[in-house]
């Protein structure tokens, strides 16, 4: 292997199967198209995701060495996907493998097809809990804050939510209440905004300086659309708190 080899840190997660076992089996295949695996964690349990996604997840972090770019290491994750049996039918529905791309060394990618480092890592717990077992001092090339400090925001409370383009939210289910979150509104700032396909309203979790942005409804009375929107919360506040 060259010695301009770039390492690549992916996350690993499942609920369909012997998930571990995959995980072993995914590894091994992309040593076997070319890449080496540093270090991997230990596996981890979460709470799923979304409403489409039921059982708990099982999740774990890798350190990956290859002497080609991401692009082509993403086609490589997404060929050792369906090889181990992914089915990409449900967003956020049960699955036999997950691979994700969370950082490609210190480097920044903003493309329709690539996002580097992974816009959702901050704020998840289960992608954070195995990224601090194998790269604790690890720097985020956008906000220069370690795994570890990243993954340390995580346990204030209560969790700050600010709120911009919306006058109030779906109430937050009970179990996030009695000190656990707060809810502000307050204006997001334009810089290293998080994008999506269209803009409504934007997230922000212990005042980041980053901003997730939400696909509210934009008629927010509509029953359905408020059920929709507060699911998607609820999924953000899971995935932040880890029930």
């Amino acid at each position: 292997m060259q010695d301009d080899t770039t390492r690549y840190l992916i996350g690993l997660g499942g609920n369909t199967g012997p998930v571990e076992c995959t995980f072993v089996s995914a590894l091994a295949r992309l040593e076997a198209k070319g890449c080496h695996v540093v270090s991997r964690s230990q596996c981890y349990r979460s709470a799923p995701m979304g409403s489409a996604s039921t059982g708990t997840y099982t999740n774990a972090a890798a350190c990956v060495t290859a002497d080609f770019g991401p692009l082509h290491f993403l086609d490589l994750m997404q060929q050792v996907e369906h090889e181990c049996g992914r089915q990409r039918a449900i967003h956020w529905g049960p699955r036999v493998l997950d691979l994700d791309l969370l950082f490609y060394g210190q480097k920044v990618i903003d493309s329709p097809r690539l996002t580097v480092p992974h816009p959702g890592l901050w704020y998840r717990r289960f992608v954070l809990d195995p990224l601090v077992e194998i790269f604790p001092e690890w720097k985020h090339p956008g906000n220069q804050l370690t795994i570890k400090q990243l993954r340390a925001r995580l346990d204030q409370r209560p969790l700050i939510i600010e709120v911009e383009g919306l006058l109030r939210l779906p109430p937050l289910p009970k179990r996030y209440q009695d000190g656990v979150v707060a809810v502000r509104h307050s204006s997001c700032r334009e810089t290293n905004m998080l994008q999506v396909q269209e803009r409504f309203c934007c997230l922000r979790v212990n005042h980041d300086d980053w901003s997730r942005q939400i696909a509210a409804p934009a008629d927010f009375e509509i029953a359905v659309c408020k059920k929709d929107l507060a699911e998607l919360i609820e999924s953000i506040l899971v995935a932040a708190l880890g029930y």
